[in-house]
């Protein structure tokens, strides 16, 4: 589980509220960092019960969380059952200027949650908590390429961060900003201290065309002139979102291929009011971090990848919801005949439950409602969100 980038947890108090699976992984987290965590939920796991016996630095009260609780704390993490607690939760800590952290609603929160590389004065936040395999292995990537000098960058001078100590985190030169359902918010006070130098900016949060059009307001009232804007939407064209951004002439699409630190495709689509210069700049960066640069020269849904690739996942998943074939026997069908290492299913798995739920819900045919449905009851609402959560249609 990832935790706020630049932030010295250590003696810092941390509310975790909630005392489920998450809030385990939250705590475990926060006593590596060394922070003081009070956690308040009437009931918790074994595991969590068993820290609070043994670790002094964590104490636990068993009733339900309220506004009180907030008195002195640094940092919230808000993982209960209850929307309305949730909801009475980020309020108090708005209210009280507190980093906050709410589950299940990333609009509400505060705080940024990522994975982080750091070389040569530069700092790059990688943000998919619900992922964190996915964010550790794109940052480990990232900063390769950063100490390598493949990936060249240039000096910048230090900003002070509006935090109570005043710790200093070195400007980023890209900034990566998103998550999924049940991560931090998308833009924070560090957020928006590493938005005002950064020279490319690129947006990885839900594909929820209002969602991204929100974050796309926030961003482009932060970002300086000389950045690049793109969003890295599986789906969504360009010029759905540019207007959002008051930049239009400045954004476009850079698409990662899941896994791509091994499947480095980065697909470059602009839209009609792209400046040529700016996708001619994303070009030459995909280029320098790693990627295999793809010029896509109209606007495209899908890209050329999941143009390809959507089909196929669709004809796999009419075959399940429809009750012709079990996922196992669609993959070993698959695989077999043609000698693929995954089956549908498994690359279903790759891509994380929430953007299949997301990209079927949007979809609006009776079919891919029916496929949104089951993938939110079977998997979504069990915690089976896919491979690097643990689980998905495979147990991993």
């Amino acid at each position: 589980m990832s935790l706020p980038v630049g932030l010295r947890l250590a003696g810092r108090t941390v509310l975790v509220a909630g005392g489920g699976p998450v809030a385990e992984r939250r705590v475990r987290a926060l006593l590596i960092e060394r922070a003081r965590v009070l956690l308040v939920a009437p009931e918790v796991t074994e595991e969590l019960a068993r820290l609070a016996d043994q670790d002094p630095h964590l104490v636990w009260h068993r009733r339900r969380a309220a506004a009180a609780d907030l008195d002195g704390v640094w940092l919230l993490f808000a993982h209960t059952s209850s929307p309305r607690a949730q909801r009475e939760l980020a309020e108090a800590a708005e209210s009280r200027r507190i980093f906050a952290v709410i589950g299940g609603d990333p609009q509400a929160s505060t705080a940024w949650s990522a994975a982080a590389a750091r070389a040569h004065g530069v700092s790059v936040g990688v943000n998919a908590a619900a992922d964190p395999a996915r964010a550790k292995a794109v940052a480990a990537w990232i900063q390769a390429r950063l100490e390598t000098g493949e990936a060249p960058v240039r000096a910048r001078r230090e900003q002070v961060l509006e935090s109570p100590d005043e710790s200093r985190l070195p400007p980023g030169g890209v900034a990566l900003v998103g998550g999924g359902p049940g991560d931090p918010g998308l833009l924070t006070v560090r957020g928006r201290h590493l938005l005002a130098e950064a020279d490319v900016v690129i947006e990885a949060v839900p594909e929820n065309l209002e969602l991204k059009r929100k974050v796309w307001a926030q961003i482009g009232a932060a970002a300086p002139e000389q950045a690049v804007l793109c969003t890295n939407s599986s789906t969504l064209l360009p010029s759905d979102i540019a207007a959002a951004t008051g930049h239009p002439e400045r954004f476009l699409a850079l698409h990662f291929a899941n896994e791509v630190w091994k499947n480095n495709t980065g697909e470059v689509m602009g839209h009609a009011g792209t400046d040529p210069q700016a996708v001619q700049q994303v070009l030459e960066f995909a280029g320098q971090i790693g990627l295999v640069p793809i010029h896509v020269e109209k606007e495209q849904p899908g890209y050329v990848l999941n143009t390809l690739l959507v089909p196929f996942l669709n004809a796999a998943t009419h075959l399940w919801v429809q009750d012709i074939a079990e996922p196992e026997e669609i993959d070993k069908t698959w695989r077999t005949a043609t000698g693929s290492p995954l089956g549908p299913f498994q690359i279903l798995d790759v891509v994380g439950m929430e953007t299949v739920y997301q990209i079927n819900l949007n979809a609006g045919t009776e079919e891919s409602k029916k496929v949104a449905q089951r993938i939110k009851t079977e998997f979504i609402d069990r915690g089976r969100r896919g491979r690097d959560a643990g689980g998905g249609f495979y147990t991993y």
